[in-house]
């Protein structure tokens, strides 16, 4: 089994959120489908699908559907996904791959163009049934709040939760104004130490209505600034094929 590394981090980043809305919606059948939306902001959306096996336990998983619309999925992460037009498939990846009987397993991704929630699942082509409705929707306004450090060390403060056309409010972080880097220190065989700050292309996060922040970072995106010490990164250091993202958390005071 594949070893996961440590990361100690050395330099904060600015996460810049836009208020969102949530909603969730679920399937039942031989095997329970919670298809939970996380933020919505119009053309796009983050979603969380969570499996629960009601049949016998599984030494791999995969959950199927199908969209009504033009949905199209650029990321997804805890699992591997396959998406020809409108049908999607999403495997385990290779560090979640049981499934045991009234276990489950969770997996995220983002949504261009969405469309009605999908309410027909199957899991290793065992039809889930049931119905879903509600997709929530909102426009989005910028807070920019720091967090630092690994997983529930940070201490930041962000306004309180408000509603949102009447369901709970949430935070999206902005990507595009958003820095999150780390410095390595390079040593020469002469004995000098050079520091070096890099970065990732990629960053999610969000603070749901309960006050908790998680800052989610793509490792294949890391960006070092050398196209050849970039796969070395990736493959030797984070082992993304394995462990494809990194996940920071913390509880905020929402009374601040």
């Amino acid at each position: 089994m594949k070893k996961l590394m440590k990361l100690s981090m050395l330099s904060s980043g600015l996460m810049a959120l836009g208020i969102m809305a949530s909603s969730g919606v679920n399937a039942q059948g031989a095997c329970s489908v919670a298809y939970d939306t996380v933020n919505s902001w119009g053309n796009g959306g983050q979603y969380k699908v969570t499996i629960t096996n009601n049949a016998t336990a599984k030494t791999s998983w995969e959950l199927c559907w199908s969209f009504a619309g033009n949905d199209t999925i650029p990321n997804l992460w805890d699992g591997v996904l396959t998406q020809t037009g409108k049908n999607v498939c999403v495997k385990n990846a290779p560090y979640n791959p049981n499934l045991a009987a009234n276990g489950t397993a969770t997996f995220g991704f983002l949504v261009n163009n969405p469309g009605t929630i999908p309410t027909a699942f199957t899991l290793n082509g065992a039809a889930c049934g049931g119905n879903a409705s509600s997709v929530a929707s909102s426009t989005p306004s910028s807070v920019p709040t720091t967090s630092s450090s690994r997983s529930s060390t940070p201490t930041t403060s962000s306004r309180s939760s408000s509603s949102v056309s009447g369901a709970a409010a949430r935070w999206l972080l902005d990507a595009t104004n958003s820095t999150f880097n780390f410095v390595t220190v390079k040593k020469s065989t002469a004995g000098v130490e050079t520091p070096e700050s890099m970065t990732f292309s990629q960053l999610q996060g969000t603070v749901a209505a309960n006050g908790q922040a998680t800052l989610t970072i793509p490792l294949a995106s890391i960006s070092t600034g050398n196209v050849i010490r970039d796969p070395r990164m990736q493959n030797l250091l984070f082992e993304s094929a394995y462990l494809p993202n990194l996940h920071f958390t913390t509880q905020l005071d929402l009374t601040a």
